[in-house]
Formats: C-alpha cells, sequence, structure tokens
C-alpha cells in the first residue's frame, strides 16, 4: 500500500490491514488465527487543519449507520 501525505483542506481514501476477531477471548488469545484484510476509509481535514490535528475514526456496525449515530 503506497504512503500519502494529505494537506490541509484535502481528502482521499486510506487503506489499511485489519482483522474482525469474533470477541474479546480472540483478541486476548487467538489474534495471530483471526484472518487479515485489507479494508479502507475516507480520510478528511478541515479547510484550516494546523498540524498535528485529532482524529476521530468512526466506524458502524454491520447494519451501517443508524439515527443514533
Amino acid at each position: 500500500m503506497a504512503q500519502r501525505k494529505f494537506k490541509s483542506g484535502e481528502a482521499g481514501l486510506v487503506m489499511y490491514k485489519s482483522a474482525n476477531p469474533f470477541e474479546f477471548y480472540h483478541i486476548l488469545n487467538k489474534m495471530d488465527d483471526v484472518p487479515i484484510q485489507d479494508v479502507f476509509g475516507s480520510l478528511i481535514f478541515p479547510e484550516k487543519c494546523i498540524f498535528p490535528c485529532p482524529l476521530v475514526i468512526c466506524i458502524h456496525g454491520s447494519y451501517g449507520w443508524r439515527g443514533h449515530h
């Protein structure tokens, strides 16, 4: 995966590796057995961002985004 440097006001696609352990037991005891997969997300910087700036990662559940998000 290529590395990209973003600037203030920019947005883009970010790809990274992830895994989906079934429960905390797998996180604590069997992470080496959990398959790794390529995933992606959108990175959006505010127009007047001063670096370093905070990062918020939002991950929806299996039913997607809902009204309470």
